[in-house]
């Protein structure tokens, strides 16, 4: 499924194929030449019409013809919601297959989802690293038997020997 990030305008695809045959491309296809595009956000109950411009429509070209090919453009105050958004065309006089697409608006692209998870992977493999070689059970391990006075008598050494060092005594 194509994903949009939300409050951005994005150039959706459509395909226009004829109804008579069910595979041939309904090439020069212009915006005010009875094309209907209509939208509806997945928490909404009714669908809206979409009044194209000539800036909302192209035909794209593919090796040489469109073969039905298009892409209409909606804004970001369309594309606002998160969630799946529907949207559809067809030609007011017929002869042309309805086009049904769906995308899903999101806050974040999954490529920027992946690269925040990669940020967050390399971290864990740093703290990985570090806690390797600690015990399965550390008070099992002799050092984490040493008694309260010899901590602090350590802890105050350490205290005394530093500002001895930074006061020049």
């Amino acid at each position: 499924m194509i994903e949009v990030k939300q409050n951005q305008e994005y150039w959706l695809p459509i395909i226009l194929i004829d109804d008579s045959d069910f595979k041939s491309g309904e090439e020069g296809q212009t915006y005010d030449g009875g094309i209907q595009i209509w939208y509806k956000k997945e928490a909404d109950s009714a669908w809206t019409n979409k009044v194209l411009t000539s800036g909302d429509w192209r035909e794209i070209e593919l090796t040489g013809s469109s073969r039905g090919s298009y892409e209409v453009k909606f804004s970001a105050s369309e594309l606002n919601t998160n969630g799946l958004f529907y949207y559809k065309a067809y030609h007011s006089s017929g002869g042309i297959l309805d086009y049904n697409g769906v995308v899903l608006v999101v806050s974040e692209i999954t490529e920027e989802r992946i690269s925040a998870v990669s940020s967050i992977d390399g971290k864990v493999d740093i703290i990985q690293e570090r806690t390797d070689n600690l015990p399965d059970d550390p008070s099992s391990e002799t050092n984490a038997t040493a008694n309260k006075d010899e901590i602090i008598a350590e802890i105050g050494t350490s205290v005394l020997n530093e500002n001895r060092n930074t006061t020049g005594h």
